[in-house]
């Protein structure tokens, strides 16, 4: 049966790994199948920002059928290990030139 390459993913943090979980389908239903995979272990916290020009937020919540006018133009995530070392990571999403 053909079907559209979309997939529905998140994100999780659970007893200290960071977890992606991905269905086939992005309206997956309880029959649907999960591929879950451990990103990382001995995380202690995870802080998202979403930057769009200079303004910044903790949250961001995007809709589909807007497209790319609707997206951060920039995703930083700071990531703290149990053991206190940090790793921060900021990219650029591309959603507007």
């Amino acid at each position: 049966e053909p079907r559209s390459n979309l997939h529905y993913v998140q994100y999780m943090l659970r007893s200290g790994a960071l977890i992606r979980e991905a269905r086939l389908r992005p309206d997956a239903i309880a029959a649907t199948p999960v591929s879950s995979r451990v990103l990382l272990e001995e995380v202690a916290s995870i802080e998202l920002g979403f930057f769009r020009g200079d303004q910044r937020s903790e949250i961001w919540q995007g809709d589909a059928l807007q497209g790319l006018d609707l997206m951060p133009d920039m995703i930083e995530m700071d990531i703290t290990f149990i053991d206190g070392t940090r790793l921060s990571l900021a990219t650029l999403t591309g959603a507007r030139p």
